[in-house]
């Protein structure tokens, strides 16, 4: 089950595959903080979700849309994130590395 999430690092790489776990029908929040490493997301297709990345130094790819470089951020949601009764909301925050979300 799924649950909210406030994860902070010094450093290190985050892994999370949202496509076996169960997910309550509510918003819930998943906020991850850190000052280096790689953050991957693995969301079913049939799920709405909304991110607010950002990155001092490196990269950042959510469905095809690509940021990288310095100082750069991407905001997303899915087409029915605003209706949607299951739905997760990502904050990320890195001062360097990548954030990659993918769905399958």
């Amino acid at each position: 089950k799924v649950e909210p999430m406030i994860l902070k690092h010094m450093a290190g790489d985050f892994y999370f595959d949202f496509t076996k776990a169960f997910i309550p029908e509510k918003n819930i929040p998943i906020s991850v903080r850190s000052l280096a490493g790689d953050v991957t997301i693995l969301v079913p297709e049939n799920l709405d979700f909304r991110i607010k990345a950002f990155v001092n130094a490196g990269e950042i790819k959510v469905l095809g849309q690509n940021a990288e470089g310095i100082n750069r951020s991407i905001n997303f949601q899915t087409g029915n994130y605003e209706v949607a009764e299951r739905k997760l909301d990502f904050m990320i925050n890195l001062k360097a590395g990548s954030i990659r979300i993918d769905q399958v």
